[in-house]
């Protein structure tokens, strides 16, 4: 199974596609290099993104590799944990790159479900790292259906169904 930033990536570097993968693959060095580092804070340490990009075929091809500290190539074997981690260090590269070209934060950071597969360790340290990321001005908004993880957000509000009618409630 692929992250869902590389279908997506994979969509846009098409041939046909919006995105010029020359232009794209200049920024590949620096993704990989930001994802790592956040690997080695929810992953294992020595673990290293990397992103790849073939443009020899039809298709422009771009792959993610999410190498652990053993050289072997770990995303497609690890567990859903593994992967959602994996992916989030994705997510958070791109949001290292908006701040190197914009020269600031993105003002929200919207999560989906980011905790749904992770074990506590997994969970306790992906906690750590968006305590972190909030302490540089963005707001988190972490989209989730485990009520046992409402203790860890400052500010949490609840959306419920009634009757077709979706209600907001702050907490």
């Amino acid at each position: 199974s692929r992250s869902p930033y590389t279908d997506f990536w994979a969509k846009a570097l098409r041939k046909s596609g919006p995105f010029d993968a020359a232009l794209v693959s200049t920024v590949l060095p620096f993704l990989g290099a930001s994802a790592t580092q956040y690997a080695q804070k929810l992953l294992a340490p020595k673990t290293k993104i990397e992103f790849r990009c073939d443009t020899s075929k039809k298709l422009n091809v771009l792959d993610v590799a999410c190498i652990g500290p053993d050289g072997v190539d770990s995303y497609r074997a690890a567990s859903g944990g593994g992967k959602e981690r994996a992916d989030i260090c994705i997510a958070l590269a791109v949001r290292d790159l908006i701040k190197k070209r914009q020269g600031r934060w993105p003002d929200v950071m919207v999560l989906d479900e980011a905790a749904a597969y992770l074990d506590q360790t997994g969970l306790d340290r992906l906690m750590g790292l968006l305590h972190e990321i909030a302490d540089t001005g963005s707001r988190i908004w972490c989209i989730t259906h485990r009520p046992e993880l409402a203790d860890r957000f400052s500010s949490i509000l609840c959306v419920t169904k009634k009757n077709g009618v979706s209600y907001v409630q702050q907490q």
